[in-house]
């Protein structure tokens, strides 16, 4: 959608090939097409939005908002934890299900509340929005967001 409002290039997502196993080497054809046309389209829309918003879009602008987010190493870890924490709850959760709320033992109750506050820690942080509508950008809504479907 977003190739398609900054460059009038309509780009469809295959989600057979979206959802793949990305993990696995080498890649198909498919996927490192898809991931070439990715890449393409995403060097394309900054170079348009820095012609359009040079203060908020320029390699500098972007360089320096870059070099103050966490590394992709780092997120990977709290990603991973955070899997671990909400897997290990569910489990905790399920073992524990015969006991009522005040009848649950109190180690499964601090164990339960140190997982949660780990998820918490751990959970990514919302994305960074910016207000486009100065730059002319209109996004098209999808069906689902016209018919006021929420998406997870």
């Amino acid at each position: 959608r977003l190739s398609k409002a900054v460059l009038s290039v309509d780009l469809p997502k295959d989600n057979v090939i979206a959802r793949s196993n990305w993990n696995r080497m080498p890649l198909t054809r498919q996927q490192v097409t898809y991931s070439a046309r990715d890449a393409w389209a995403t060097a394309a829309i900054v170079n348009e939005l820095a012609a359009r918003a040079p203060e908020t879009f320029s390699s500098e602008s972007l360089r320096s908002f870059l070099s103050e987010q966490p590394s992709i190493a780092h997120l990977n870890h709290l990603a991973l934890r955070c899997k671990d924490a909400r897997m290990e709850l569910s489990c905790l959760r399920a073992k524990n299900a015969m006991y009522l709320e005040e009848e649950r033992p109190q180690s499964i109750t601090r164990r339960a509340a140190r997982l949660k506050k780990t998820i918490r820690a751990t959970a990514p942080n919302q994305p960074t929005i910016y207000d486009i509508s100065p730059l002319g950008i209109i996004i098209e809504p999808t069906k689902d967001e016209r018919q006021g479907k929420l998406l997870p």
